[in-house]
């Protein structure tokens, strides 16, 4: 049952499809504003350390058990009010209902940052970025999976409480970071004004 004692806690979620940039600016978020980041892949590479890499069904299964973790720690999180910083490429299908969940036990506040690129540049980046990777996401071999998911438009924003903004992320040097950062701590931050507001007599 959710504690009545707290307001909404502030969380800022960074999703989107493949190679548009969200560790890198969840990273970014959860150094420069000072708070803990959830990861996808800092998540499943720690699941292919414990039990190996294989092959593209082997990963997909993996990715499968990802998620259910990182809403246990998202929910952690929650259960104590403490504001973090969620990344990973949710699947609206499966995400909306799994937030609204966590959203009925702990209310939260999210800022959404839903991250874009034009289909092939985002296909570019994965093949760039393979030989790169940790060898069990095996990227070389979903480019195909991939190409029929984008035309699908299988990454959408999700339905959050909250904030959703969109972040064309096709040239990573035009992007206005400053902005992106002053945003998410203005969110954070009126929700650490709010809990001290109402804590007063």
């Amino acid at each position: 049952m959710a504690s009545t004692l707290h307001p909404a806690t502030r969380i800022v979620v960074v999703t989107g499809p493949p190679a548009s940039g969200k560790t890198t600016l969840g990273r970014a978020l959860s150094e420069r504003l000072g708070v803990p980041l959830i990861a996808k892949d800092g998540i499943k590479e720690r699941l292919y350390a414990a039990f190996g890499s294989g092959d593209r069904e082997w990963s997909r299964w993996l990715g499968r058990a990802t998620y259910p973790l990182i809403y246990h720690f998202l929910e952690a999180h929650l259960r104590v009010g403490c504001s973090v910083v969620v990344e990973g490429t949710f699947g609206p299908e499966s995400a909306n209902g799994e937030f609204a969940e966590l959203h009925a036990r702990w209310p939260f506040d999210a800022l959404q940052l839903f991250l874009w690129a034009p289909d092939e540049i985002l296909i570019k980046r994965v093949e760039a970025r393979a030989p790169e990777r940790h060898p069990g996401h095996v990227e070389a071999s979903t480019l195909e999976e991939m190409r029929s998911q984008l035309a699908a438009g299988r990454w959408q924003p999700l339905q959050l409480p909250g904030e959703l903004l969109k972040v064309d992320t096709r040239s990573f040097e035009a992007l206005d970071l400053e902005a992106i950062m002053s945003r998410a701590r203005r969110h954070l931050v009126s929700g650490q004004v709010e809990e001290s507001a109402s804590t007063l007599p």
